[in-house]
C-alpha cells in the first residue's frame, strides 16, 4: 500500500533550511559559532517576533547582533524574511480569530461556568484600515500635491508684494 505509515516512517525528515545560510559572512559565523546556531538565532526571530528579543532569549548581548546585521547583508535579508514570516502568520491568526473565532471560558472559584467562541470582527477592520492606501499616507510630509503647492506659491507671492 502506498503511503503507508510504516513507509513514511522510513523516510527521512526533511528539515527546515535557510537558502542564503551558506552566505552567511564568517564574522557572523564566528559570533554564532556553528551554522546551527545561525538557523537558531533565525528561528528564535520567528518564536520572540524579533531579533532584539530573540537575542535576548538566546543570551546574547543585543549590541553585538545589531553590529552583524549592519555588516553582514545576507544575514539582514534572512532576519528581514523571517520577519516577513511573523506578519504573515498574525495575519493569518487575525483573520482565523475572526471567521473561526476563539473560545473564551470562565470560571468562578475554579469551576469553568461557561464557554464562549468570541469573535472579533474590530481588530479585523482596524487592520484593514491601517493598510488600506486609502488611509496610508505614502508620500513625505513635505510634499504636497499639486493644487496645494499652486495656492502656496500664490501666497507667498502675495508676501512678497505686501513686503515691498
Amino acid at each position: 500500500m502506498k503511503g503507508s505509515v510504516k513507509e513514511r516512517e522510513s523516510k527521512p525528515i526533511r528539515r527546515l533550511t535557510y537558502p542564503r545560510i551558506d552566505e552567511v559572512s564568517t564574522k557572523a559565523l564566528d559570533f554564532f559559532g556553528t551554522k546551527r546556531n545561525v538557523v537558531t538565532f533565525l528561528s528564535e526571530v520567528v518564536k520572540q517576533g524579533g531579533e532584539m528579543l530573540a537575542a535576548e532569549a538566546l543570551g546574547y548581548d543585543w549590541w553585538d547582533i545589531d553590529e552583524l546585521l549592519s555588516m553582514d547583508a545576507v544575514l539582514r535579508n534572512l532576519v528581514d524574511s523571517q520577519k516577513k514570516f511573523i506578519v504573515q502568520r498574525a495575519e493569518e491568526v487575525l483573520y482565523d480569530r475572526v471567521v473561526n473565532g476563539c473560545e473564551e471560558t470562565v470560571e468562578e472559584n475554579g469551576v469553568i461556568t461557561k464557554k464562549s467562541r468570541k469573535f472579533n470582527d474590530r481588530a479585523l477592520l482596524d487592520y484593514l484600515k491601517a493598510n488600506s492606501p486609502k488611509y496610508r499616507k505614502d508620500t513625505p510630509e513635505d510634499e504636497l500635491p499639486p493644487i496645494e503647492i499652486k495656492r502656496f506659491e500664490v501666497r507667498k507671492q502675495e508676501r512678497q508684494v505686501k513686503a515691498w
